[in-house]
């Protein structure tokens, strides 16, 4: 239609990212108590984390998820709490230990169902913080 605006899937992705569903082993670090725990899902901007530890909106944390049982590879990553719910919360990146954002790629690229859509958002996205 003329004068329709067309929205991309990007635009109508109000997460940014695309979110998977991806369970695996993780560590959630809050002021010093290390939650041991399993991931529910994950995008290139957070995950959410299944719990039933009292923590709340703001709290600064460190993310630890493993890949593989023995021997597993570890993403580490600076975020904090964006939500918590009676399932668990969901942790916002703020930055990535050395190779982790790339790790974290090529973890949500292998399972996504649309390979190019996490592409595109990549491409658009700002630069990834490493610390």
């Amino acid at each position: 239609m003329v004068g329709e605006m067309v929205e991309s899937k990007a635009e109508k992705n109000a997460r940014g990212f695309t979110r998977i569903n991806f369970t695996t082993r993780a560590e959630v670090d809050v002021d010093g108590e290390v939650l041991d725990g399993t991931l529910q899902d994950i995008s290139m901007s957070g995950l959410f984390f299944r719990s039933d530890a009292s923590v709340q909106v703001g709290d600064a944390c460190e993310v630890r998820i493993f890949l593989g049982d023995e021997d597993p590879m570890v993403m580490h990553a600076l975020s904090y709490v964006a939500r918590c719910d009676d399932n668990g919360f969901a942790v916002s990146f703020s930055g990535f230990y050395c190779d982790s954002a790339s790790h974290l790629q090529k973890v949500i690229l292998l399972n996504a169902d649309d390979k190019d859509q996490v592409m595109e958002e990549l491409e658009a996205a700002p630069q990834l913080t490493v610390i």
